[in-house]
């Protein structure tokens, strides 16, 4: 059985005829059984409120899901770019603005209107639990600003697949099912040939021989912009990283001749008559695998905690693992640091090993190194690992511990140190490992991700991406697959 995600980013607030184009789309779903998720900014949702009222009512009536896009898409600054230079706070902060509330042309905001996340939910009556990037275009603090909202499934980090080997992922304490290059069939590239039996002979072969681990999460997507014209409304007034003046200046898209519009709806027909035909495939919706990949609370007893220990004792300590998995669950680095941590302040506070602890959602670093600095050997006694251990914050991983330790370094430090107290030895002096602070993933992710977000052709291509890529990256140790046993 294969699970579809079918996907429209209803985008376009500057041509009102894209309203008609998303109403037909659902029309062509509801008659062929199937549910879809239409994403739509707080720009759109606005737009299509006050010019097609029905296309809200029809999406709401017949249970299709409304996704979050952002606030104006690619209304200046974008995710991107009012992030890109601000640390873990001000970004973080900056999100919680910039997602909530109204966004103008110009790309100021009315703090005293709702906008964004909040429009949208307004204007359908329902609040979206999952959310799309504009042009897979994000930042880790407005990942983490719109947990806070009730988004839980994200569709965002593009090609996450291809870094994990997995199709479903955790990152950041939310549930992550990107589509990716390999499991992705966007419906752009079978319009205008009109051949619906060369998607259906590619959804097939993809279906037989699916790429990652873990679900068979197969996306289809498509822009509904693209059934009134050939160019993107964004990319006309929105390129490189500027607003038109006047901010109200947008200039619509050039329309599509009457033959090539028609062959493009026809097509979409047969390919939705297809897939409404497969007796082998389930559509999957958004709250379905929140429900289904919740991050619920874990109690582990003391056996386990030491059995986590043993497992970090073991591994190659070059790297910071990508998660670590011990018996019949997975754990991420961030996970495991905290539970370490708390082992080791309830052994100050008590003078033995808990009985029992429960985990945290944990996220990585705010900022700090991805290398352990240049230097001779340095040692440290287990004794001092506890007590700073002990004064370490729960649910976060530090940017660093004492002496410019890095946490990578000292996650494996408080393991020696937990397997030092289970088997009564003294608490020796033990060499600081050299452990880089990313994992193999993050390694890929750090050098693509930068090159990934210069695609986009609406981002300022002016834009210093290094502070934002440092922290995309340290938050890699939040991550761990999901839907273990795979």
């Amino acid at each position: 059985m294969s699970e579809v995600w079918i996907t429209f980013a209803c985008e376009d607030f500057v041509n009102p005829q894209t309203d008609e184009a998303d109403r037909r789309l659902a029309e062509l779903v509801v008659g062929n059984d199937l549910v879809a998720e239409f994403f739509f900014s707080g720009a759109k949702a606005l737009a299509t409120h006050r010019h097609r009222p029905d296309v809200v009512e029809y999406l709401n009536d017949t249970g299709m899901v409304i996704g979050y896009q952002g606030n104006g898409h690619s209304i200046h600054p974008v995710i991107v770019e009012y992030s890109a230079d601000k640390d873990w706070e001000e970004g973080v902060a900056e999100a919680r603005c910039r997602e909530t509330q109204y966004l103008r042309l110009d790309g100021t905001l009315d703090p005293v209107r709702d906008g964004g996340i909040e429009l949208v939910a307004e204007v359908f009556g329902r609040r979206p639990v999952s959310c799309r990037a504009p042009g897979h275009g994000w930042s880790p603090q407005f990942l983490w600003a719109l947990r806070e909202w009730g988004v839980s499934v994200f569709h965002t980090v593009y090609d996450l697949g291809e870094y994990t080997g997995f199709s479903t992922n955790f990152y950041l304490g939310a549930f992550h099912a990107p589509p990716g290059s390999r499991n992705r069939l966007s419906l752009e590239q079978w319009m205008d040939d009109g051949d619906a039996g060369r998607f259906a002979q590619d959804f097939e072969a993809l279906a037989a021989d699916y790429p990652y681990r873990g679900e068979k999460l197969i996306f289809v997507s498509f822009h509904p912009c693209l059934l009134v014209s050939d160019v993107f409304w964004d990319a006309l007034n929105y390129a490189g990283g500027r607003n038109p003046l006047p901010p109200d200046a947008l200039v619509p898209s050039p329309p599509l001749s009457p033959d090539v519009a028609e062959r493009r709806w026809q097509t979409l027909e047969d390919i939705f008559a297809f897939l409404g035909s497969r007796s082998d495939l389930e559509v999957i919706l958004p709250r379905t695998l929140a429900d289904r990949y919740a991050l619920t609370p874990v109690v582990l007893g003391r056996d386990e905690l030491l059995r986590l220990a043993v497992v970090l004792v073991s591994q190659e300590r070059l790297l910071l693992p990508d998660y670590v998995l011990v018996e019949d669950r997975v754990y991420s680095a961030a996970e495991a640091f905290d539970l370490l941590c708390q082992t080791l302040t309830e052994y100050r506070r008590t003078g033995g090993l808990p009985e029992q602890l429960t985990t945290s959602m944990a996220r990585g670093p705010a900022d700090g190194l991805l290398e352990p600095p240049a230097a001779g050997r340095q040692d440290i006694s287990l004794e001092r690992v506890i007590d700073v251990a002990t004064g370490l914050s729960a649910g976060c991983v530090p940017e660093a511990v004492e002496g410019g330790i890095l946490p990578s370094q000292f996650l494996f430090l408080m393991a020696e140190a937990v397997m030092a107290l289970a088997e009564r030895r003294r608490l020796g002096t033990v060499p600081v490992p050299p452990t880089a602070n990313v994992s193999s993933i993050a390694r890929r992710f750090h050098a693509d991700w930068p090159l990934q977000m210069r695609k986009w052709p609406i981002h300022d291509p002016r834009l210093d991406l290094d502070l934002l890529t440092r922290l995309a990256t340290l938050q890699f140790w939040s991550y761990k697959p999901a839907g273990f046993p795979w």
